[in-house]
């Protein structure tokens, strides 16, 4: 198993990058952003976004 983790600021191509990546492997791939794996998490502790627990839960600058 490998892990590519992609960072940079928004809007340089992470996502292009990692679908092109995709398309080009000869093993499938999964892409998932790091939006969908806060998102998973309940809303009162963040679930990505400023819920009241936000801080002591699940929360990105």
């Amino acid at each position: 198993m490998a892990v590519a983790f992609l960072n940079g600021t928004s809007s340089v191509g992470k996502t292009t990058l990692a679908r092109a990546i995709q398309e080009e492997s000869a093993t499938p791939l999964l892409y998932w952003g790091i939006d969908a794996l806060f998102a998973t998490g309940p809303a009162k502790w963040g679930g990505g976004r400023d819920g009241p627990l936000s801080r002591d839960g699940l929360f990105y600058d």
